[in-house]
C-alpha cells in the first residue's frame, strides 16, 4: 500500500508508512491509497490554475473537495469551481467584516474555543432562536449567511492550525436544544432554513465536520432531523450524536471532549455564558 501524506503547500509520497496520531479522522484526512494520490495530482493540477486565492490552492482544502466526490476528478472539479462561485457571488473573503450585531443576541452561535484534540469548537444555542420571528421580518437569509459565517470562522481556524502543523483538520460543533418549541423554532417557517444549512453544511463546508453534539433534544426535533438527515452526507450523519433532556447523559460526554476552561457553564464548564 502506497500513501500519500499531505500537508500545507506538499505533498509527500511515503511507502509502507503508518502516521501515529491522537486523532484518527487526521489520518483519515490526510493519507490517500495509490490510487487516490494519482487521481488527486491529476485533480490539483486541471484546477489550481482556475482557483483565485492562494488558500483555495493548498491540498487539504482542494483534498476535501476531491473526497466529496469520491475521487471522480470531474465531478470535484465541477464542484469546487461551483462552490467557488457561491463564495465570489456572496462575498464570502468579506463575510467577518460585516456588521453582525443585528445576529450577536437573538441568535447565539459562535466559535468557542477548542476540544482536548484542539479542534476549533462551535457552540450553537439553536433552541433560543427564534426562527419564525425572523423568517416574518424577511431575515431567513440573513440568518443563514450567519450560520455561514460562523463555520466559515472555524473554517479559518482550522486552516490556522494546518499551517502551524498541529494535527487538525476539522472542527466539533455544540448545538444545544434546550428552550426549542413549536412556536418559534419547529414549524413551516423554520424548515426552509433547516434544509438549507444542512444541505449548505456539505456543500460550502465539505470534510470539516468531526462531531456534532445534539444536547437537550425532545422528540418534537424528531420532525426536523427526518426532514434533513436525508440529504446530509454519509459522514456527516455518522458525525451526528443525539443526547436529550438529561443533562446527567450529556454533562460527562461534553467534560470528556472539552476541558472546561474552554466550555461555557451552561453545559458544565468554567466559561461565563455570553448571555
Amino acid at each position: 500500500m502506497e500513501k500519500l501524506i499531505m500537508f500545507p503547500l506538499i505533498v509527500i509520497v511515503l511507502l509502507n508508512f503508518t502516521l501515529s496520531t491522537t486523532a484518527i479522522t487526521f489520518e483519515e484526512d490526510t493519507t490517500l491509497s495509490k490510487q487516490e494520490g494519482i487521481a488527486f495530482k491529476k485533480f490539483k493540477a486541471r484546477v489550481t490554475p482556475k482557483l483565485t486565492h492562494d488558500y483555495q490552492k493548498e491540498d487539504l482544502f482542494l483534498l476535501r473537495h476531491l473526497r466529496a466526490k469520491h475521487f471522480d476528478v470531474t465531478k470535484a472539479e465541477n464542484f469546487i469551481l461551483s462552490q467557488m462561485k457561491w463564495r465570489a457571488d456572496n462575498k464570502m473573503e468579506t463575510i467577518h467584516q460585516e456588521d453582525w450585531s443585528d445576529m450577536n443576541d437573538a441568535y447565539g452561535m459562535r466559535s468557542e474555543g477548542y476540544d482536548r484534540d484542539g479542534r476549533p469548537l462551535i457552540v450553537w444555542e439553536l433552541g433560543d432562536w427564534d426562527l419564525r420571528k425572523g423568517a416574518l421580518a424577511g431575515k431567513m437569509d440573513r440568518i443563514i449567511r450567519w450560520t455561514y459565517k460562523n463555520w466559515d470562522a472555524a473554517t479559518k481556524k482550522v486552516r490556522d492550525l494546518e499551517l502551524q502543523n498541529k494535527n487538525v483538520t476539522r472542527w466539533s460543533m455544540v448545538i444545544d436544544l434546550r428552550n426549542i418549541n413549536s412556536i418559534t423554532n419547529v414549524n413551516s417557517a423554520s424548515f426552509p432554513y433547516y434544509i438549507a444549512v444542512s444541505l449548505g453544511l456539505d456543500s460550502h463546508f465539505p470534510h470539516m465536520v468531526e462531531k456534532i453534539y445534539l444536547l437537550n433534544t425532545p422528540g418534537l426535533f424528531e420532525t426536523v432531523l427526518t426532514l434533513v438527515k436525508p440529504g446530509m452526507a454519509k459522514g456527516t450523519r455518522d458525525a451526528l450524536t443525539v443526547y436529550g433532556k438529561n443533562e446527567a447523559d450529556w454533562r460527562p460526554v461534553m467534560k470528556a471532549v472539552v476541558d472546561p476552561a474552554e466550555l461555557p457553564q451552561r453545559y458544565g464548564g468554567l466559561k461565563e455564558d455570553p448571555h
